[in-house]
């Protein structure tokens, strides 16, 4: 008589996972899988868009008219300063999103979701050029820009072996 039951028997042997592999799923979890891929670019549009709120309080609240804010800035300012930041930190938030959601092959998930919106934003440039609005690559561009760069930057980061 053998010390194992019968069902491990015939099993396979415990391998070493490598860094960064998953565990495969079967059954109900692939089926999350797939609901996390589906989820991947509405979760992380719906991100990028929601942090615009926390960013509209902390500009307003750091920079109000009266005495309770930081500093004593115009209305205009205050604006422009918004309209400066609001690029960066969606494309930030919309990578980082993505890249959370996503259930595996994180880092090219990200390079995706910047390809694509580096792709849109180009687009709506050209757009604009061609319907006679007034668009060129200003601060908002390279917030944006730096906002993709930062963002894949983190995900590379954090596909990164730690070392101990």
């Amino acid at each position: 008589m053998t010390p194992f039951p019968r069902a491990v028997r015939g099993a396979r042997p415990l391998r070493r996972m490598e860094l960064g592999e998953t565990v495969p799923t079967r059954g109900s979890h692939a089926s999350l899988d797939w609901l996390r891929w589906l989820a991947v670019l509405p979760g992380a549009m719906c991100a990028g868009l929601v942090a615009m709120f926390p960013l509209h309080w902390i500009i307003y609240f750091a920079y109000q008219g009266n005495n309770d804010g930081f500093v004593q800035l115009s209305t205009e300012t205050i604006a422009s300063i918004e309209v400066a930041t609001t690029p960066f930190v969606i494309a930030v938030t919309f990578i980082s999103a993505g890249f959370a959601i996503a259930p595996r092959h994180k880092l090219k998930t990200a390079a995706a979701l910047a390809a694509l919106y580096g792709l849109l934003a180009v687009g709506f440039l050209v757009y604009a050029r061609s319907s006679g609005v007034q668009g060129s690559f200003t601060g908002r561009s390279a917030g944006a820009v730096a906002g993709l760069l930062l963002g894949l930057l983190v995900a590379w980061g954090s596909t990164r072996p730690r070392s101990a």
